[in-house]
Parts: structure tokens; C-alpha cells; sequence
């Protein structure tokens, strides 16, 4: 596959700090796909489907690659498929509940990505076009995307096999790569809320998929998306003294789950790691985003420490510094140390009284 243009410029053990990091690495939302818009012009559509087997469903929402007539002249039908299919997603895989744990293995199993991932790439030309269905294009990507979330939460062989979906023409990389890039030539202030809503799900995706998957996080980086991320994350924080949005701001979610995608995927991907190293702003960001630099109990992400190490060796051949970012890192690792250290003191006491 030949890497797409840029648009613009520029399960999981059960111990305590898994615990704590699980907030940090999956993104979840439970309620906002079920709450979409067209699930409610349809549910005569999806009661006459209940009788379908899981498959048969998965098949419907995959549909069929409409032509050129399909998106010019033909808006009644198209508009009546997009509403059947986005029912249908809605229905089967619309919460956290429905795709997690082995819920999210029987999807999977019944062609559930599959089906997913060959809508999202129909409806890139809906998207590029402004076709008379844009909007319902615009909600049931945005309801494919948050599925593909919720079923990569915590279940590596969903992270897979979104991962490796492959088509003759594209892949699921650069299917979730192309959606990232069109969302991030849209300004901001032009931005409504279900544009925002496809944009925070598609980086939920992102997120997910790249928690300790080395294939997914360097086939990421090999198109670019590393470059991406980090040139509008640090814009978007410039303006705010390089901190994150605040709560009142609607493109803090973004902001949080794009500095989450990047820790993750340099945490299995030696490049992305250097490349965030060289940027001292975005060092700050992404700090502020693993729970600050007076944390002492939170668990260091490997992903952050895989960039403060790339950071120190590039120090090493610098002959200027920046002080206060080194001292900065220097404390945050000696603590995650210290945390470690006295981690393993009580699993050691722990051992010692059960023995006794």
C-alpha cells in the first residue's frame, strides 16, 4: 500500500497499576451512540430484523459500494439505507455492554469489524462530495467509529483485527487515518457537534487500538499520523499557555485522547517516541495529559517513559538545554523509581505473611 497525502500542514493483568492506568489508556462513552439522532427514524426497521441472525445482520451493515447515481440521484433510497444500517449498529453494538468481554468476541466473529470498516470506507465518498446524505454520513460514521472503540476496549484480537483489515484498494489503517486527517482540515470554529462527535470517536478508536499493539501503532506512524497529531495538538495548545483545554472547552476531549493516542503508540514504536521527544512544548502536554508532574502514585505510562528516554539521549548531544523540562522528567523518573521500589517492598511483605 502507498502511504495517503497529508491533508494538512504540519486482557490486561489484574494488578493494581493496571488498574489504575485503565482509565488512562481505553476510551469508552456508553451513551452517545446509542443517543444518535436516526435511531429514532427507525425502530419499525429494526424490529422487523430481530428474527436475523447476528451474521445476516453484520451483512446489512455492510452493505453495498454505491456508485455515482446512488449519492446524486437517488437521496430517498440512500438516505432510507444509511438509517436502516445505522439502526442496526445502534442496536447490536451501540454500548460499552454489548461489545466488551466475550460480547465483543461474538461480534467480531459474526463479521462485525468487517462490516464496520467496509462502511466507513463507503462513506468516504459521501464525505468528500458533500452528497445530499451528508449529514446521515456524517452520524453513522460517527456510530461506526464509537462500536470500533467500545469493541477494541480490553480485547486485543478486535485491536487486530481492526488493525489488518485489508481491502484491494485501502486498509484499515488508512481508512481510520484518512477520517483523522479530514477531520483536522475542518476549522474549528466551523466544527458542529456531530463533526466533533466523529472526530473525539475516531481518535477513541485510535486510542484503543494502539494499547500495546506494535503492529497497529508503527503502521500508524508509517502514514503519518504521528506528524499529524502532534503539529495540531501543539497549535490547539499554544494558545493556552501549552496546557490542555479546560472542561468548558469543546475540544477537550480531542485534546486528551490525541495526547493519549501519541503515548501509546510510542510506546511500542521507537520513531513516534523520538519524533515526540524533539518537541518541547509537546513534552509538556502530554505530562499534563498522564496526570501532571506532582503525581507521585500514578503509575508512569511506558509510552511517556519511551519518550523521556529518546529525550535524554537527544540531550546528549545537545549543547544547550531546556533546565526546567529536564529537572522536570528527572523527577518524574526518579519517583515512578521510588514508586516501583516500594511497590515491590509490599508485594515482598505481602508474600512473607501469606507464608507464615
Amino acid at each position: 500500500m502507498t502511504q495517503p497525502p497529508l491533508h494538512i500542514a504540519g486482557d490486561d493483568d489484574d494488578n493494581d497499576e493496571d488498574f489504575l492506568l485503565s482509565a488512562f489508556l481505553f476510551d469508552s462513552d456508553t451513551e452517545e451512540n446509542a443517543n444518535d439522532d436516526l435511531s429514532n427514524h427507525s425502530k419499525t426497521t429494526v424490529q422487523n430484523n430481530e428474527e436475523c441472525t447476528l451474521k445476516h445482520v453484520m451483512e446489512q451493515i455492510k452493505g453495498y459500494q454505491w456508485n455515482t447515481k446512488d449519492t446524486e440521484g437517488n437521496k430517498e433510497q440512500l438516505e432510507k439505507n444509511l438509517i436502516h444500517r445505522h439502526s442496526l449498529i445502534v442496536t447490536y453494538m451501540g454500548t460499552m455492554a454489548q461489545c466488551r468481554g466475550n460480547n465483543g468476541n461474538v461480534l467480531r466473529n459474526a463479521g462485525a469489524i468487517d462490516a464496520l470498516m467496509h462502511l466507513l470506507l463507503q462513506c468516504q465518498s459521501l464525505l468528500r462530495k458533500k452528497s445530499v446524505v451528508y449529514e446521515s454520513a456524517v452520524q453513522i460514521t460517527s456510530s461506526s467509529f464509537a462500536s470500533l472503540r467500545d469493541l477494541a476496549c480490553g480485547n486485543a484480537l478486535n485491536r487486530t483485527a481492526i488493525g489488518s483489515f485489508d481491502t484491494e484498494n485501502s486498509n484499515g489503517i488508512q481508512i481510520i487515518v484518512w477520517y483523522i486527517q479530514r477531520c483536522l482540515t475542518i476549522n474549528n470554529t466551523a466544527m458542529n457537534k456531530m463533526e466533533l462527535r466523529l472526530f473525539t470517536n475516531a481518535l477513541g478508536v485510535i486510542r484503543n487500538i494502539t494499547h500495546s499493539h506494535s503492529h497497529n501503532c508503527i503502521q500508524l506512524h508509517k502514514y503519518g499520523l504521528t506528524n499529524v497529531l502532534i503539529t495540531w495538538l501543539v497549535q490547539q495548545c499554544s494558545c493556552n499557555g501549552n496546557k490542555l483545554p479546560d472542561a468548558s472547552q469543546p475540544l477537550r476531549e480531542v485534546c486528551y485522547r490525541m495526547a493519549g493516542s501519541l503515548i501509546n503508540m510510542a510506546e511500542k514504536c521507537t520513531p513516534c517516541a523520538k519524533q515526540c521527544s524533539f518537541n518541547n512544548d509537546l513534552l509538556w502536554i502530554l505530562m499534563e495529559s498522564w496526570g501532571g508532574i506532582d503525581k507521585t502514585q500514578i503509575v508512569l505510562h511506558l509510552g511517556l517513559q519511551a519518550i523521556f528516554q529518546q529525550y535524554n539521549l537527544l540531550q546528549t548531544n545537545q549543547t544547550t538545554s531546556n533546565t526546567n523540562l529536564e529537572k522536570t522528567i528527572a523527577s518524574i523518573l526518579s519517583k515512578e523509581c521510588m514508586r516501583k521500589q516500594l511497590a515491590q517492598t509490599r508485594e515482598q511483605q505481602r508474600k512473607q505473611n501469606r507464608n507464615k
